[in-house]
């Protein structure tokens, strides 16, 4: 991932819509299995922004590593420990180690080989142990933002299914998200018709206070929504499942 985009994760990623959003997200699934003293691992911790709000919502052992050295130093400056800079298709932790691993937007990465990863999050889990990924969905979706992040993929559930059930998971909640703003979007990178490769906007950048408050209500009511119905499609995959 490019270096100007941290800089733009780091000073967005607590005030933005999509942040606030999916971590609260995050936060009410985890709840659900773990009490606050849970050892849980972030997979592709980025600048730290989801460490540093699981902590202040009472989780107090943490951990995070990244490949990336600018993410590093971001986590620095949020003066977070526990850190490590490594990849997660070879995890630096032993066996049976962790509560849980939380994974968001990461496994689509170049670099990143899903199975690896699946097969290293189960190998590093406790038994009965937490999986949360958060996935962008369809490759025909790709964008300029993608070539900003250097991804390498996008899934579809089925996609995300077979590597969970391939590595002995078993799934707790599979299903897309992000459904509301689908079909416009959809329709806008159709129309678009190619990805502008010498682009290196990301998606991620300060929106105007109408549209944040617009989009994070939207994934509340989604997120509420799921409590009781999984979506057919969305531009985003959430797969919660247990060793």
């Amino acid at each position: 991932m490019k270096k100007v985009v941290y800089k733009k994760i780091y000073e967005n990623e607590l005030s933005h819509a999509w942040y606030i959003g999916t971590r609260s997200q995050l936060l009410k699934s985890l709840n659900k299995f773990l009490n606050k003293k849970a050892k849980i691992l972030d997979a592709g911790c980025g600048t730290g922004g989801t460490i540093k709000f699981l902590k202040s919502n009472g989780y107090t052992e943490i951990y995070g590593i990244d490949n990336s050295q600018e993410s590093i130093k971001f986590c620095k400056i949020n003066k977070l420990t526990h850190i490590k800079n490594g990849s997660v298709n070879k995890l630096p932790y032993k066996n049976n180690y962790f509560d849980a691993v939380v994974c968001m937007d990461v496994l689509y990465h170049e670099g990143v080989y899903p199975n690896v990863a699946l097969k290293e999050f189960y190998r590093i889990l406790k038994r009965k142990g937490i999986s949360y990924l958060q996935e962008p969905a369809y490759n025909f979706l790709r964008s300029n933002h993608d070539i900003a992040i250097e991804t390498a993929r996008r899934f579809t559930k089925k996609d995300i299914k077979y590597l969970i059930t391939s590595k002995k998971f078993i799934i707790d909640k599979l299903t897309y998200f992000n459904t509301l703003f689908f079909l416009p979007i959809a329709l806008q990178r159709i129309l678009d018709g190619k990805v502008v490769k010498t682009n290196e906007q990301s998606d991620v950048y300060t929106l105007a206070p109408v549209l944040n408050f617009l989009l994070r209500n939207a994934l509340f009511v989604e997120f509420h929504l799921l409590n009781f119905v999984n979506f057919p499609f969305g531009l985003s995959v959430i797969a919660i499942a247990h060793k």
